[in-house]
Parts: C-alpha cells; structure tokens; sequence
C-alpha cells in the first residue's frame, strides 16, 4: 500500500469514528452517562447534571437533558435511532446526510440544532406534527416511563457546564451560541468563542456562562429584536454547542433555556478575560496571499488579491508549513 492509499484511509477512518454529544441518552432518562477514555480519564462528578426542573443538581449526578436529533423522514436514520441510538444521536451532520436517499427523499436542514425545521421541543418524548412521524422523538422508551423536560434554568452570570463525549480522532473547535427565536429570523448571540475540543476518546466538558447584565438589555432598542422580551419562557431561546472537525465535520446539540432573575453575585460569576489564552500565537498565523481573508476575518473591505504564491518563493523564504500544504496540491505534485 502506497502513502497516498495509506492517507485515504486513514481519512475514511476518521469519518467513520468522528462523533460528539452530550453525555447521556435521551431514552434512558437522561442519566449523566459515564464512559472510560484511556489512561489519565476523569469522571463526571457530582455538580455536573441537572435536576428534573432544569436547576444544578448538588446532590447527585442527575441528568443531563437535550432535544434528540431528529430523522427528518430519512428512512436511513430512521433504521439507525432504531437499531444505533448511540451513534444516531453522536454522529456528525455530514455522515447523518448520507442517510437520504437522494432520489426519493428531499434534503433537509440540520442546521441549527439537529431538529426538524429549527422546531424546540420542550420534553422527551414528543410528537410533532410532520408527516410520516419526521418530527417525532424515539416513542415510549424513557426508562423513567414520564415525560421529561428538557430545559436548562440558568441565572445571568452563572458558570454553567456542560458534559460532553468525544470519539474523534481529530483535532476540534467548539463554540457556544444562544439563539433568540422570538426574533424573525432568530437573533444569534455568541457566548462562548471557539475553543479546542476533542482529540481522543473521552469525557469532556465545557465552562459557559450568561453575560451577567443579560436581563437588562432593552431589546427593543434594536429593531432586529424588537419582539423579544429575553429569555423568560420555555422556547424563547435555546442554547446551541457547535462543533467542527478538521476533516470537517460539523456537530451540533442543543437544548432550551431559561435565563431567570437577577445575576448572581459578582464573585460567583464566570471571569471574563478579554484576552485569548492563545494571543501569543495570533501572529504566527499565515495568511493566504491568493485571496485577501484577512478583510474577510475582521470586517474590512477586501484588496486586490497579490499574486498567488508559488513553491519556489514558499522554499525561498524557508515557509515550509505552507510548503507541506502546497505539496498536498495536485498541481505541486
């Protein structure tokens, strides 16, 4: 086998393999699930999970509670939640695609939370009202045998975890969104920038927190946001958890929230840092010199694209990671 086969397949491993969700099971209740990860793993521990009605469960691990994905009429995932729930519920939007049959059966949209049409159910089990059951959840299968909700009551302020499983081989980046649905179309708030994720067989778990003067903000000052009145009922917000791999693929998982009361003091509250961990490395960073991305990333109104670079003046001036990348190229080979 020659490097080139060895490289694809070890690309088709990947993608096979490639997976995240949250660390329960919507049709086992919920129960924070614990898996090994390899030498060095931790477990989740008290703190982690959540209470029936949402709230931080102190005592116990409780549960963690997210809207399952759903099969979008997709008779393939319909077959996988039935016959591999795990791997249903974990596996990237990319690989969950392949599922439709491409003759028969209409693309949908995945993006944002994994549910049908963008919808925000609020318990586990539920029923929709698509046709041929698309927008329904595995019925009847909770092992506590009782509709359960599945919403997050947070206050402003408040350092919120979320546990996570991994199995990806791959480096990733995570990032945590709150999504306005009140507004048309729903207004994103970024709470969390991306961060590195992933690598490996393993328990994970990301730090988030509401800005604290979140139920202050005058919404209506903004016309984008003018029906929203915050996050006070069940379904007027969701919290999303976005995730990409490099080969890439895309994850999502998410689940409504309720943003309650005034913030809790100001030293219980997620220390902001407006400086990145990794701010000593923003200049190590190469830019493209075929295309003007810098504009791009930072809002500005792009130039004229210099003159794109070749192999010669890449092993010139020694820029041998841009040399390993051109390499990869069909036209440098």
């Amino acid at each position: 086998m020659n490097e080139a086969n060895v490289v694809i397949a070890c690309c088709l491993l990947g993608v096979a393999i490639a997976d995240l969700r949250q660390a329960s099971q919507p049709k086992e209740g919920y129960k924070l699930k614990q898996q090994g990860g390899g030498r060095g793993s931790k477990n989740f521990v008290v703190g982690t999970g959540r209470n029936l009605d949402g709230t931080v469960n102190t005592q116990a691990k409780g549960i963690v509670p997210y809207m399952e994905p759903a099969a979008h009429g997709y008779q393939g995932l319909v077959n996988q939640r039935k016959n591999n729930y795990d791997n249903f519920l974990r596996s990237n939007i990319d690989n969950e695609q392949d599922n439709r049959n491409f003759n028969q059966e209409a693309g949908a949209d995945m993006l944002p939370f994994r549910t049908y049409h963008s919808g925000v159910p609020l318990t586990y089990p539920y029923q929709g009202n698509a046709p041929n059951g698309a927008d329904d959840s595995l019925q009847n299968v909770n092992q506590n045998n009782q509709l359960e909700q599945v919403i997050l009551k947070v206050k402003p302020g408040e350092p919120t975890v979320t546990p996570l499983r991994w199995n990806n081989p791959h480096a990733s980046e995570i990032e945590v969104n709150l999504w306005l649905m009140n507004s048309n179309p729903p207004t994103i708030v970024p709470i969390k920038k991306p961060a590195c994720s992933g690598e490996g067989n393993q328990n994970n778990i990301i730090e988030w927190a509401i800005p604290a003067d979140f139920n202050q903000i005058n919404w209506g000052n903004c016309p984008a946001t003018a029906q929203v009145t915050g996050c006070q009922q069940p379904g007027d917000c969701v919290l999303q958890i976005y995730a990409h791999s490099v080969e890439t693929r895309q994850y999502s998982t998410a689940f409504p929230i309720v943003i309650e009361g005034n913030a809790v003091q100001a030293n219980q509250q997620l220390k902001f840092n407006p400086v990145a961990a990794d701010a000593d490395e923003k200049l190590s960073f190469l830019w493209p010199e075929s295309e003007d991305l810098k504009a791009m990333v930072t809002g500005d109104k792009p130039g004229n694209p210099r003159p794109r670079a070749s192999c010669r003046m890449i092993i010139e001036r020694r820029d041998y990671r841009s040399l390993k990348t051109l390499l990869l190229w069909p036209k440098f080979r």
